[in-house]
């Protein structure tokens, strides 16, 4: 795998190789297509240094977890993906942050469908960023590892 703009580590982070650390780790509309997510969250803080950073994105809406929104009535795309698209809540990101020492630096949440969660609906476009007050169906969160 390569990308000219940064440097890739190809690796399984549900069953990694790598015994690395690092400084910060990006994992961007990937985590929601991984079924053993809470594998992959605990790997990714393993690989952090003691004040590290990590910087997700996925389908997110505040108060329910979806294993797979393209399964969802009103889906608009997906249904027939060999893959699923989770939509985590703050139960899932309370728990990743509890068991692994992590602090959200920062959260954002942003409106990209007019129905409840990603991909159920009619899209906006542009997306919108919003308060978690307002419908939302993407979260983009910096977190800290605390130690």
């Amino acid at each position: 795998m390569f990308n000219r703009h940064y440097h890739v580590i190809d690796n399984d982070i549900t069953d990694p190789s790598l015994r690395d650390k690092f400084d910060l780790i990006t994992c961007v509309s990937v985590l929601e297509h991984i079924e053993k997510y809470e594998t992959a969250v605990q790997n990714m803080f393993n690989f952090l240094v003691p004040f590290g950073y990590l910087i997700l994105t996925f389908p997110y809406t505040e108060s329910r977890y979806v294993r797979n929104v393209y399964k969802l009535p009103g889906s608009s795309y997906g249904q027939n993906n060999p893959f699923i698209c989770q939509s985590y809540s703050r139960n899932e990101l309370n728990r990743w942050l509890q068991e692994n020492s992590g602090v959200i630096i920062e959260q954002e949440y942003w409106h990209f469908w007019d129905g409840d969660y990603w991909t159920v609906g009619s899209q906006i476009i542009p997306p919108r960023k919003v308060s978690v007050e307002d419908k939302h169906q993407i979260s983009c969160i910096l977190i800290q590892k605390k130690s």
